[in-house]
């Protein structure tokens, strides 16, 4: 069996209730001040919770997974911002959407994930960022947490190597040190994904980062076409399906047909994700978000 996800975003919801995620970028921060703008930064973490809350139930009335937006929480992993999750005046009330979420999660079986950002390099040789991307990881372990996912790979913690310059050796050991320091909230959870360029093909990721350190490997379809070791779809495929010690999470996206670029993703799928007749969940980046996984039912 096959499960669909949605990827942060919903469109019929925003297009139909208006509901969207809002953020604070850091220049809005200082022109505002810290007195002022953190009730503002509140207020948007609450509604981004809200939102959240919405997909979930949208997600779980059509059997999806969801992976879950890093935006929820403007500014606060941002080391300049200087405020924590309870300096915010109604954290008691996030608390308690948090934990309703968390109740619906558990009692509607609903699988959810996250991607952190890119700019996320565990593997980087720049120790400050190895320290900001361990803080964003437990912040992601600790929304993972509040939002109801277990500690295991059921509730993946998606990142890429995001470094190419080196020996894929040295570079996969760099990363599993940095990975060391992480806590069990992000070690537990914590998948790799084939990237689209550079020497982070299915075969040499699977070698360094699954054979090595035992890394599930979240397989990338366009990635692969985009950046192939040779291998044919289904052997990437049941390469990274066999790095799972559960039902693996897998990306599924299609090249836009009016782009040079065939990294673009394309607004609409034109065919069904292929699984070889195994189980798996595939999260659909597509740009119409669940416009495009409505499609994938009339296909």
């Amino acid at each position: 069996m096959v499960r669909y996800g949605l990827c942060c975003i919903s469109n019929d919801l925003s297009d139909k209730r208006k509901l969207d995620f809002r953020i604070m970028r850091y220049n809005q921060y200082c022109k505002l001040g810290h007195d002022e703008a953190l009730p503002v930064i509140a207020e948007r973490t609450e509604n981004n919770l809200l939102v959240t809350e919405e997909i979930i139930k949208l997600c779980a009335s059509k059997g999806w997974t969801y992976r879950v937006s890093s935006c929820l929480f403007p500014l606060l992993t941002y080391s300049k911002a200087k405020f924590e999750y309870h300096d915010m005046p109604n954290w008691v009330k996030l608390d308690e959407i948090f934990l309703r979420i968390a109740n619906f999660v558990c009692d509607n079986n609903v699988r959810i994930s996250c991607h952190p950002d890119q700019f996320n390099v565990l593997a980087s040789n720049n120790p400050d960022v190895v320290d900001r991307t361990v803080i964003e990881l437990e912040h992601h372990g600790w929304m993972m947490d509040k939002l109801g996912g277990d500690r295991s790979h059921n509730t993946p913690i998606n990142i890429h190597p995001a470094t190419s310059k080196g020996d894929p050796a040295d570079i996969s050991k760099r990363f599993y040190e940095a990975f060391q320091r992480c806590s069990p909230r992000v070690q537990s959870r914590l998948v790799v994904e084939n990237e689209d360029k550079g020497i982070w093909d299915v075969s040499t990721i699977t070698k360094h980062f699954h054979d090595k350190y035992n890394f599930p490997i979240t397989y990338d379809n366009l990635h692969h076409k985009c950046n192939s070791d040779g291998s044919s779809d289904q052997e990437a495929f049941e390469r990274c399906y066999d790095t799972w010690d559960v039902r693996p999470l897998f990306h599924y996206c299609e090249s836009d047909p009016n782009k040079t670029n065939k990294r673009a993703h394309a607004q609409y799928p034109t065919q069904l994700p292929e699984s070889y007749g195994r189980s798996c969940d595939f999260e659909i980046e597509l740009k119409a978000k669940d416009k495009a996984l409505h499609k994938l039912y009339e296909l």
